[in-house]
C-alpha cells in the first residue's frame, strides 16, 4: 500500500526536504534555534519509530517524515552556512572611488557597450567590475582597478515585481560592484586546465565567424557554447517574445554530443575506461562554458547514467533530476530561489519526464514522422508547465510561441550538427568547413527571420504587470501535492487487485 510507496520514494524525502528548508531559509526563515529544534525533533521521531513503534505502514509514514524534517533542517543550516561574510576593508569605502587588485576568476562577458569582470580581491571578497570593451583582459589576469565601489540594489521592473540584484549576485559570491572603473593588467596566475579550455573555446568560436557571418554565428555559439553575450539586444528579445530563448541556453542535447563523442573516440578501451574519458569529458565541457544551471544540471545526470552502465544498474531519470537538484543546491542553495535559469531547466525537465508522456497520448492523431508529435507534446508541456514562472519573472506569455517552437525545433539538432562539423573542420582549413558553414549558415538565417518577423506581429505577446509570487508557488505546491496523491492512490489500487 502506501508504506511500499514511501519506502520507494525516501529519495524524494530527502531531496524535497533538504530543498523545501533551503526555500525558507532564503525567504528570511533561517532561524539557527528553529532549525536545531527541527533537528532534534526528527532525530527523536526518528528513533521512536525505528525502536518502539511495531505497525509496518505508520512505522515506514513517520520514517518517511522524520526524514523530510531531518533534510528540511539541514536545509536551513546549508543556507546560513553559505551565508557571505561583508569584507570591513570594502565595506569602510562604499561609496568611494578606490582602487582594489585582485584576480579574474570567471571568463569575462561582453555587454553592448562594456566588458564585465568578475574580480577576487586580495582581502578575499569578488566584486562585479563593468569596463570599457577595450583593452581586453582574460581569466586569470591580475588586475589594478580603480573606481567607484557600491553595494548592488533591488530594483522594480518593468513588469512591476521587485528584483533581488543583491540575492541574485550573492549566488555568484558577489558583494560589491564597480562601474566604469579603470582597470590595468598588473600580472597573471597560473591556470593551465581552464586557460587551455577557455582557449579551446575561443578558437572554435573564431573558426565559426571566419565560414558564417554575424549574427548567425553569434546564434550558433549560443546553441553550441552558451555564448550568448554577442548576440544583440535586439535579437535576444526578439527570441524571448517568440518562446525560443531556450535555444540559446545549453541543453542535455550538448552534453549527450559530449559524452558520445568522447565514448566512441575510446571504443578501442574496455567499457569502464570509455565511461570514464565520458564523464572527464562531460566535466570539461562544463568548465569550458562555464557552469550554466541547465548544463551542470544535465552533465550530472549524464554522469549518473554513466555510472549506472558502469555498474549495470537501472538508470531511474527521475530520481536522477532528484540528486542533480540535491547536489546543486548543496553546493550553492542560493541558486534555489535567486536563479531562474535553474528553475526553469528543472522545471522544464520536470515537464518532460512526468507530463509530455500524457500530452502525446492526447496527440496521436499528429504524424510521428521528423519527430513532429514528440516536438509537439514535449513543446506543449514545458511551454505550459513553466508558464506561471515566466508570466512572474517576465510578465510576458508568447501567443505565438507554440507555432514557432515547432517550426524551429525539428532542426535544432541538425543545425548542432552542421555547426559542429564547421567549426572543427574550420580549424583545419576554411574549405574543408565552407560546405557544412553554408548549410549551417542557412538553417540559422532561417531561424533568425522567424524570430524577427514573428515579433513584430501585433498581439504575438501578452504584457501581464504586477504578477504575485504567490501565483507559481501556489501552482506548483499544487502539482506535487496531485502528484504524490495519484501515485499513492495508485499504490493502494494496485494491492487491492493482487
Amino acid at each position: 500500500m502506501a508504506e511500499n510507496f514511501l519506502k520507494r520514494n525516501r529519495i524524494f524525502g530527502i531531496v524535497s526536504g533538504f530543498l523545501l528548508g533551503t526555500a525558507f531559509a532564503s525567504v528570511g526563515l533561517n532561524s539557527v534555534s528553529l532549525a536545531s529544534v527541527s533537528l532534534l525533533i526528527a532525530v527523536s521521531l526518528g528513533v521512536y519509530t525505528m525502536l518502539l513503534l511495531r505497525n509496518h505502514a505508520l512505522r515506514d509514514f513517520f520514517v518517511f517524515i522524520s526524514i523530510f524534517i531531518l533534510f528540511a533542517s539541514l536545509g536551513v543550516f546549508r543556507f546560513i552556512s553559505s551565508e557571505i561574510k561583508q569584507d570591513p576593508i570594502l565595506d569602510s569605502h562604499i561609496g568611494e572611488k578606490v582602487k582594489v587588485l585582485g584576480i579574474v576568476v570567471r571568463e569575462p562577458k561582453d555587454g553592448d557597450s562594456y566588458r564585465q569582470y568578475v574580480l577576487h580581491t586580495d582581502s578575499g571578497s569578488n566584486v562585479l567590475v563593468r569596463a570599457t570593451p577595450f583593452p581586453r583582459f582574460q581569466f586569470g589576469d591580475r588586475l589594478s582597478v580603480f573606481g567607484k565601489l557600491e553595494l548592488p540594489k533591488t530594483f522594480e521592473t518593468p513588469q512591476g515585481t521587485t528584483f533581488n540584484y543583491p540575492a541574485y549576485l550573492s549566488k555568484e559570491g558577489i558583494s560589491y560592484i564597480m562601474s566604469f572603473a579603470f582597470v590595468e593588467k598588473v600580472g597573471e596566475i597560473s591556470a593551465p586546465v581552464q586557460k587551455s579550455l577557455f582557449t579551446i573555446k575561443h578558437g572554435f568560436m573564431s573558426s565559426i565567424e571566419r565560414l558564417i557571418p554575424y549574427p548567425e554565428s553569434s546564434l550558433l555559439g549560443g546553441i553550441l557554447l552558451g555564448v550568448d553575450d554577442s548576440m544583440g539586444k535586439d535579437l535576444l528579445d526578439a527570441f524571448r517574445m517568440v518562446g525560443i530563448i531556450h535555444i540559446v541556453v545549453l541543453s542535455g542535447y550538448n552534453i549527450t554530443l559530449v559524452a558520445e563523442s568522447v565514448r566512441k573516440s575510446l571504443s578501442f578501451l574496455s567499457l569502464r575506461m570509455a565511461l570514464l574519458g565520458s564523464t572527464i569529458g562531460i566535466v570539461l565541457f562544463i568548465m569550458m562554458v562555464g557552469f550554466s544551471p541547465s548544463v551542470v544540471r544535465a552533465g550530472i545526470m549524464a554522469i549518473l547514467a554513466l555510472i549506472a552502465r558502469a555498474t549495470h544498474r537501472n538508470y531511474n531519470i527521475a530520481r536522477a533530476l532528484a540528486v542533480a537538484a540535491f547536489c546543486m543546491v548543496f553546493w550553492n542553495p542560493k541558486v534555489l530561489l535567486f536563479d531562474l535559469g535553474f528553475q526553469l531547466s528543472f522545471l522544464a525537465t520536470v515537464a518532460l519526464i512526468w507530463i509530455s508522456p500524457a500530452v502525446e497520448r492526447r496527440l496521436m492523431f499528429l504524424p510521428e514522422k521528423f519527430g513532429f508529435r514528440d516536438i509537439a507534446s514535449t513543446t506543449i508541456a514545458t511551454q505550459l508547465f513553466v508558464l506561471p514562472l515566466l508570466m512572474y519573472s517576465s510578465g510576458m506569455i508568447s501567443i505565438s510561441g507554440f507555432v514557432v517552437n515547432l517550426l524551429v525545433l525539428p532542426i535544432v539538432p541538425v543545425v548542432m550538427g552542421f555547426g559542429f562539423m564547421t567549426g572543427i573542420l574550420g580549424f583545419v582549413s576554411f574549405y574543408l568547413g565552407f560546405i557544412p558553414g553554408i548549410i549551417t549558415h542557412i538553417l540559422l538565417s532561417y531561424i533568425i527571420w522567424i524570430a524577427e518577423h514573428v515579433s513584430r506581429i501585433p498581439g504575438s505577446i501578452i504584457l501581464i504587470t504586477h504578477v504575485s509570487v504567490l501565483v507559481p508557488v501556489i501552482f506548483y505546491v499544487l502539482c506535487v501535492f496531485f502528484t504524490f496523491y495519484i501515485k499513492i492512490r495508485r499504490a493502494m489500487v494496485a494491492r487491492l487487485i493482487l
